[in-house]
C-alpha cells in the first residue's frame, strides 16, 4: 500500500521538524521565523499518527514473524548509515567523543534498555515505535490483531489510567503512554479507510482524538522554549486538524495521483529525519563564522536532502533485500 497523500504528509513532517532543530530551538537567530518553526516538532507526532495506519496495514498482509523481518529490513539499514554517519561527524568537529561502546549499543535501536544514551536525540522516537511494533507483534502472535473492537479500547483505558493515576506503573517498558494516543489514530483512520470500522472503533477514534489534542497541549511545554498557554493551545488545535486531514485521506476524500516524485519525497523522509539534527548543528556551527548562519543552515539543508537521496536511491534498495535474506535464514517459516 502506497497513498500518495501519506507520502506528502511524510516529507511536509520531516521538513517540519528539521526546520524546527534549525530554526525554532532556544536562542534563535531568527526570532520570527522561529515563532512558527517551534511548532515543528509537531511533525513528530504526526509520524506516530502515519505509523499507526501503515503497520496496521503491514500487520493485516503478514505473518507475525513475516511482519518484524518487514520492519527490521525497513528501518535498520537506513539507520545503521545515520548512526555511523552521525558518530563519524561527531568524532570530526565536536569536543566530546562517542566511545564504541555507545556507537555499538545505538546499533542495536535498544540502548535506551540498556541505559545508553543516544548519540543522536531525534532516536529516542524509533525506541516509541519499536515498542509500538512489539506491541502490535504479540497481537498477531496471540490472534488477536483483527479483534480490534476489543484491544482499541482497552488500548485507550490503560492509556488513560497510565497518565493520569501512573498505573500500570510498568507500562512505559512496553509502550509510550504519552504517545499512544497517535499510534491509536493511526489504526482507527486505518480502518477507516478499509471499511472495517465498528462503532467502538469510531467511538475509539474519537477519545483518541480528545487525548492527542490534550496531550498536543500538555507536551509543548518540553518542546517550546519560552512558551505560554496561547502557543500550547495552537499546538493542541494544530493536533485536532492534523486529525481532520487525515479522517478526510481515511474517507477517501483527498485522492492524489500517482507521481514518482511524491514517492521519492516520502522516500527520503526516514533517512532525512535520521541525518538531520546532531551532525546537521555541528555543520552549522563550523560553517557559520565563515558564511553566516543564514547560508549554513541552506548549505547543510540541501546537504541532508541529497545524502538522503544517496541513502533511499542507492543503499537501501541493496542493504534491505540482504538483510531481509539474512533473518529469513536465522528465522524459519517465513519465506512466502
Amino acid at each position: 500500500m502506497r497513498l500518495q497523500a501519506l507520502d506528502l504528509l511524510r516529507f511536509i513532517a520531516a521538513l517540519a521538524v528539521v526546520a524546527y532543530h534549525y530554526l525554532g530551538t532556544s536562542n534563535p537567530s531568527y526570532p520570527q521565523l522561529a515563532g512558527i518553526a517551534q511548532f515543528g516538532y509537531l511533525g513528530v507526532p504526526l509520524f506516530f499518527m502515519i505509523s499507526g495506519f501503515v503497520i496496521a496495514s503491514s500487520a493485516e498482509q503478514r505473518s507475525p514473524l513475516q511482519f518484524l523481518i518487514s520492519r527490521a529490513t525497513r528501518l535498520y539499514p537506513a539507520f545503521w548509515i545515520a548512526v555511523l554517519f552521525t558518530s563519524s561527524v561527531i568524532w570530526c568537529l565536536a569536543p566530546t567523543k562517542p566511545s564504541a561502546l555507545q556507537v555499538l549499543a545505538n546499533l542495536t535501536m535498544l540502548n535506551d534498555y540498556l541505559g545508553i544514551t543516544n548519540i543522536d536525540g531525534v532516536y529516542w522516537t524509533l525506541q516509541v515505535e519499536l515498542k509500538f511494533y512489539l506491541c502490535i507483534f504479540l497481537l498477531m502472535a496471540l490472534r488477536l490483531f483483527h479483534f480490534y473492537h476489543l484491544w482499541l479500547p482497552l488500548w485507550i483505558i490503560t492509556t488513560l489510567s497510565y497518565l493520569f493515576s501512573g498505573h500500570p506503573e510498568k507500562m512505559g517498558w512496553f509502550i509510550s503512554p504519552g504517545n499512544s494516543c497517535y499510534f491509536i489514530s493511526g489504526v482507527c483512520l486505518y480502518l477507516i479507510w478499509k471499511k472495517k470500522h465498528s462503532v467502538i472503533t469510531n467511538v475509539a477514534l474519537v477519545l483518541s482524538t480528545l487525548l492527542c489534542t490534550y496531550q498536543g497541549y500538555h507536551q509543548a511545554s518540553d518542546f517550546m522554549a519560552n512558551s505560554n498557554s496561547i502557543s500550547w493551545t495552537i499546538a493542541g488545535i494544530l493536533i485536532f486538524i492534523f486529525h481532520c486531514l487525515f479522517l478526510v485521506i481515511a474517507l477517501h476524500k483527498l485522492n492524489i495521483a500517482f507521481n514518482p516524485i511524491y514517492t521519492l519525497l516520502g522516500g527520503i523522509t526516514y533517512p532525512l529525519y535520521l541525518l538531520h539534527n546532531r551532525a546537521g548543528k555541528l555543520f552549522i556551527d563550523t560553517l557559520s563564522p565563515a558564511t553566516g548562519e543564514a547560508l549554513a543552515i541552506l548549505i547543510t539543508t540541501t546537504l541532508m536532502l541529497l545524502l538522503s537521496y544517496l541513502i533511499y536511491r542507492y543503499a537501501e534498495p541493496h542493504a534491505a533485500p540482504l538483510l531481509k535474506r539474512c533473518l529469513q535464514q536465522v528465522i524459519p517459516h517465513t519465506r512466502k
